[in-house]
């Protein structure tokens, strides 16, 4: 039985208890008020204690009791009836069971998001060339650092095309990750050929291969056109010529050098006169007006063809028959109109002749 002069007291057990007042008179009042204890249990959350999560995780936070509702920071969850809680913002979680009039709440669960960690890969350079060598690399105070290559360091150099990834670690045990692909473009095609030999006026064509986005050739003086692979040169005085091929920043070059003959005068050493039209004619090839002689023997020093016309063709007939196989020798003499001897006085030589 509880008895007490106190004008209030704290139960703990369902009865009847009775209250008791004497006045300064000696009257007695009383009233009786049977209470009745409802037997509640209060909600235990799991997991326990203080749990730490990554940027953009949760946690489930489970109840062993029927939850009215959860609380953030002592403030009611909007629409949070449920056993099941997920948390996924930095603070204390409490549960909350309402049985009747009496109210429960569990022991709070401190929750806390770490700051997310930063990691950006660095490309020395973004477009490389075939042939190059790039770094990658992170900036920051990482507890660990690993490339999807395999190297732990802050930077990795590469020379292939391809995806890289790289995962780093901070002080709270989360990771970030970030990844890169890399093209390196193929160096382009560069090949300016042979030097070659232009006789003035005449041109040559190019023995050259490129391939590429854009092509040059530098200079471009005495070219049929400077941005294709094969041109045309022919310039007046002998010219280095380089080629020089583009892929976006890729870039190969070459050299070629254009030999010109200007001396205005040219005398082939051999020809075939078979009617087959690829030089079938003895012709010298003379640049500008000039007087002109022209003198062939055989080899027994007789005369098979003269002429003062540098047209004129010899097509390896005497008399108007064919001559034979063999070595003939020649005797010229060529004078432009300002009276330069082109041949020094008289130019000699042999020329020979196949079928």
């Amino acid at each position: 039985a509880l008895v007490s002069s106190d004008a209030s007291v704290e139960i703990d057990q369902t009865g009847i208890y009775s209250l008791i007042v004497t006045d300064a008179f000696g009257c007695q009042f009383s009233n009786s008020e049977n209470v009745i204890l409802q037997s509640v249990s209060t909600p235990f959350i799991s997991p326990q204690g203080f749990i730490m999560l990554c940027d953009g995780e949760s946690v489930i936070l489970n109840s062993n009791n029927f939850v009215q509702y959860w609380t953030l920071n002592g403030v009611p969850v909007p629409n949070s009836a449920s056993l099941n809680f997920e948390a996924d913002q930095t603070g204390e979680y409490a549960a909350v069971s309402v049985q009747g009039i009496c109210v429960t709440e569990s022991a709070p669960v401190s929750v806390n998001i770490a700051p997310a960690i930063q990691v950006n890969i660095e490309i020395s350079d973004p477009s490389p060339c075939s042939g190059e060598t790039v770094t990658l690399a992170v900036t920051g105070d990482y507890s660990f650092i690993s490339w999807s290559v395999g190297n732990v360091s802050n930077s990795i150099q590469i020379s292939q095309s391809g995806s890289y990834g790289v995962t780093v670690g901070g002080d709270n045990s989360c990771i970030a990750e970030d990844l890169v692909t890399v093209i390196f473009t193929p160096l382009p095609l560069a090949d300016a050929g042979p030097d070659v030999f232009n006789f003035c006026g005449e041109g040559v064509v190019m023995q050259s291969a490129a391939s590429g986005e854009t092509i040059q050739w530098i200079p471009s003086v005495g070219l049929s056109d400077d941005s294709i692979a094969q041109p045309s040169a022919n310039p007046f005085e002998t010219t280095t010529y380089q080629l020089v091929v583009s892929n976006g920043d890729c870039v190969s070059s070459d050299e070629v050098q254009v030999i010109s003959d200007c001396s205005g005068i040219r005398v082939p050493n051999v020809f075939t006169p078979n009617n087959d039209g690829d030089n079938d004619a003895f012709e010298i090839v003379v640049t500008g007006e000039v007087d002109f002689e022209l003198f062939i023997y055989n080899r027994h020093g007789q005369l098979v063809f003269e002429s003062k016309d540098p047209a004129d063709q010899w097509r390896g007939e005497f008399n108007g028959n064919p001559v034979s196989e063999g070595t003939y020798y020649y005797v010229l003499r060529a004078v432009d109109l300002i009276g330069n001897d082109l041949t020094g006085g008289k130019q000699e030589g042999h020329i020979t002749l196949l079928r």
